[in-house]
């Protein structure tokens, strides 16, 4: 239950807010240096020192770090130490400290041209490398496929809200006798496969992003065949 002090807090952050948002009105805190790091966490280095009344764009966040550019830097800090400014209003600002923000966990469901659906479990780790664990299954009619592998997803470039990410993983498959996914049909198949994958991602919000991956799978056994496949993946940040 809030007390008569918070409720007089709250009150007041909000006729703040309104007053941003509607009268533009700007009350900045005086300048700071904000000391960017490579990566989400007090563990990375420091790369740039930037004044805080730089015109600062949020790129992304990160559990409770944020990237942000100034169009030619970029670099990690805590949301906790970012003010208002040029590319921020504070109505942004409250927004990203108040907000539940995602963790290091990722959740993705897709649909592949290869008439499969995939499931992808990832973990962010340093320099946004990410643990990858993916699962991809088919059925038509009888016939069943399909493939359990890990790897390691990685970022190739990013264009503010474009990204390009690489990914290589290993696993296993099986498919039963119906499916000639790695050999002709009439016997069950078991096969260790090599993936390699790009996404093309579309950041659509702070937890949510749509990818197009684009696949190439190498199998050793069966007929030892290449298989590539297209697929549209809808990423949750958790």
């Amino acid at each position: 239950m809030l007390g008569p002090g918070n409720t007089a807090s709250r009150l007041l952050l909000q006729a703040a807010l309104i007053t941003t948002l509607f009268f533009g009105t700007s009350a900045y805190a005086a300048d700071a240096v904000y000391h960017l790091r490579k990566g989400p966490g007090a563990a990375f280095p420091v790369v740039y020192d930037i004044s805080s009344s730089s015109d600062l764009s949020l790129q992304s966040a990160q559990g409770s770090w944020v990237r942000v550019s100034d169009g030619t830097r970029e670099g990690w800090l805590p949301a906790s130490v970012l003010q208002p400014g040029k590319g921020r209003s504070a109505a942004l600002v409250w927004f990203i400290n108040e907000a539940s923000e995602p963790g290091l966990w990722s959740l993705s469901l897709g649909l592949s041209t290869d008439d499969s659906y995939e499931f992808n479990l990832a973990y962010a780790m340093a320099n946004e490398v990410a643990l990858d664990g993916r699962m991809r299954r088919a059925s038509s009619g009888l016939a069943e496929w399909q493939t359990y592998e890990i790897g390691a997803s990685f970022p190739l470039q990013r264009f503010s809200r474009l990204h390009w990410l690489g990914y290589a993983g290993v696993g296993v498959g099986s498919a039963n006798g119906y499916s000639d996914r790695w050999q002709e049909a009439g016997e069950s198949t078991s096969v260790t496969t090599l993936s390699v994958s790009t996404d093309f991602v579309w950041q659509l919000a702070q937890r949510f992003d749509l990818r197009l991956r684009l696949r190439a799978e190498q199998a050793f056994g069966g007929d030892d065949k290449v298989s590539t496949a297209t697929s549209l993946i809808w990423n949750l940040a958790i």
